[in-house]
């Protein structure tokens, strides 16, 4: 692709990348075309205790108490579909996007150390990445691979530079996936797609990717309750006492693994598990592609960090979800393990959608 503009469009460029520190940030997306009217699906609510509620701090993502209670108690939810945003003469720095106009910022990743490497060229081009599934494992993973799935065979398909996450191989394996990483690029017509929400189409995907994990696995943990660890991989969110936590649940033959192991093939651990148990947070999203059919989540809520992203999957897959909510406990949160187990029996007897 012969463009005479660009070298003075990446000088420009770099410009820009210098004043970074005192430019305003620009989301320079245009208006989105957008899939098919929105559906209303029917769901089961999530389970909670309402005694626990009154130990809730703060809520994640600048969500509210009202509407997280209002999401955990619906009985249907109307459908997101999948935008779309077209860029004309885009130049791919790092983790930004830099049209004709503005700035659009996808990650922290140094733009200014992307112009010295050689550009690569596209006509045409679609980015495979949301912001979201840039910086969060379990948007990348629910997310972006969903989005992968539906525009597969399109020609050159991108990937901006994404973190290291252990278990990401695993699935891209198993999904037959290839991101490939640009970090500096020049495309005449870029398009990119936002699909954070859930859909009938995008439940669709997530079981034919469930489909193609469990021809690449075997599930010797199949049926078992799983608890996955926090592990060292995410931010800290401490549980009190966490031995004598994790020595109840193991007498009660709860199964116990921790991500980000040398070796270890999380995925295949927890794979078609009856339940899985986890703090809330990233690591929950293993459940999308590895819960068993017809499964639950129990999620371990920090009362300071009230947040339930995760129900919303669990609700369009027929699945059961519940939580409970941890006491704070100096700079770490308490979680009793008999509310754990009470929730566990409440899990086990709910009926799912599909039952209904």
């Amino acid at each position: 692709m012969s463009n005479p503009f660009i070298f003075p469009r990446i000088r420009s460029i770099a410009a820009m990348v210098r004043k970074r520190d005192v430019m305003p940030d620009i989301d320079i997306l245009p208006d989105p075309t957008e899939g098919p009217p929105a559906d209303t699906i029917a769901c089961h609510p999530g389970l909670y205790e309402p005694d626990q509620i009154a130990r809730v701090l703060a809520c994640g993502f600048k969500s509210t108490l009202a509407h997280e209670i209002d999401k955990l108690d619906a009985r249907s939810f109307i459908e997101r579909p999948k935008a779309r945003y077209t860029l004309r003469d885009a130049v791919i720095a790092g983790g930004w996007i830099y049209p004709q106009k503005g700035r659009l910022f996808m990650s922290s990743t140094s733009p200014f150390r992307a112009l010295g490497q050689k550009i690569r060229r596209y006509d045409k081009a679609t980015l495979l990445n949301s912001a979201q599934g840039l910086k969060y494992f379990g948007h990348w993973l629910r997310d972006d691979c969903a989005v992968y799935e539906d525009i597969r065979d399109t020609p050159n398909l991108i990937s901006m530079q994404r973190a290291y996450w252990p278990d990401a191989q695993i699935y891209e394996a198993a999904f037959d996936h290839v991101w490939h990483d640009v970090a500096f690029a020049h495309v005449g017509e870029l398009t990119l797609y936002r699909e954070l929400g859930f859909n009938r189409d995008k439940a669709r995907r997530l079981r034919l990717l469930r489909q193609r994990l469990r021809a690449s696995h075997p599930a010797p943990n199949a049926g078992k309750i799983v608890y996955i660890r926090r592990g060292q991989l995410g931010a800290a969110r401490d549980i009190a006492h966490q031995d004598a936590f994790e020595t109840a649940l193991a007498a009660a033959g709860i199964h116990i693994v921790e991500p980000g192991l040398a070796g270890q093939n999380l995925a295949r651990e927890v794979l078609d598990a009856a339940m899985i148990i986890t703090v809330e947070g990233s690591q929950a999203g293993h459940g999308v592609y590895c819960l068993a059919d017809g499964g639950a989540m129990l999620i371990l809520q920090p009362p300071e960090r009230f947040y339930n992203p995760h129900h919303e999957w669990t609700r369009l897959l027929g699945m059961g979800y519940g939580i409970t909510i941890g006491e704070k406990e100096g700079a770490a949160f308490r979680i009793h393990p008999d509310e754990v187990f009470a929730m566990i029996d409440r899990l086990q007897a709910a009926p799912r959608i599909s039952d209904a």
